[in-house]
């Protein structure tokens, strides 16, 4: 049979076979999380749900690249290099305390440290960058470092404020495809969902200042101005 690892012996069946997936006997068929795959035609039964996003060829597996590419969610074609350097990040952020991170680190304003303040009782969860600007650290409200999967710092392999562009394609977009680090209790579209609250929230901000200039226009009467917004 074409594309299926095959095992040998008889004392024990491992059902992770080609790319770790598990491979169901009664079928033959591969379980993708988000699709099946069937290692007689070399492709999925199912459209890939993400669409023209993951390429034209919506039952392909990864572009029928299979040395240098993996699709662990059934849903994209992911570069095997990129996820490990992408999972392996933290391994260049320095550690700090809070102290020391107040003294010499930099603190993010409001509307950054929203990826770091995802959930019930993370409202108040602060941000600090290195100098470098490479360097994060997170802490919680009682001046704890922050190491769940969800809110922890990660290094960045672009500062955000030297290269904001960079910063988003090589650090943010992979934390929210990927997670940050195989911990990650969230599903793909949870994390697409906390982006989207988020950049929901960075809107919010930026047209705050231009309510509050209209609150001062007709002399800070919220009612009156609250008409203008209506």
């Amino acid at each position: 049979m074409e594309n299926e690892t095959r095992s040998t012996g008889t004392a024990h069946r491992n059902r992770l076979k080609y790319t770790g997936r598990e491979n169901d006997y009664a079928t033959g068929l591969y379980y993708y999380r988000a699709r099946y795959y069937d290692p007689e035609v070399g492709r999925f039964l199912t459209e890939d749900p993400m669409g023209f996003a993951a390429g034209i060829n919506f039952y392909a597996y990864v572009n029928n690249n299979p040395i240098n590419a993996n699709d662990p969610s059934g849903n994209f074609a992911v570069l095997a290099d990129w996820i490990v350097d992408h999972y392996l990040r933290n391994e260049n952020n320095p550690s700090v305390d809070i102290i020391t991170a107040s003294k010499s680190w930099n603190e993010r304003d409001d509307d950054q440290e929203y990826f770091h303040q995802i959930g019930l009782g993370n409202e108040g969860n602060r941000v600090f960058t290195s100098p470098d600007g490479h360097g994060e650290a997170v802490f919680d409200i009682n001046a704890q470092l922050v190491s769940d999967a969800v809110n922890k710092g990660t290094y960045n392999y672009y500062s955000a404020e030297e290269s904001p562009i960079m910063h988003a394609v090589a650090d943010v977009a992979p934390s929210v495809v990927f997670g940050n680090g195989l911990d990650d209790p969230r599903s793909f579209f949870d994390r697409v969902g906390d982006a989207f609250d988020v950049g929901m929230k960075w809107l919010e901000d930026a047209f705050s200042p231009e309510e509050d200039l209209i609150e001062q226009s007709y002399g800070g009467d919220e009612m009156e101005a609250g008409y203008y917004f209506d």
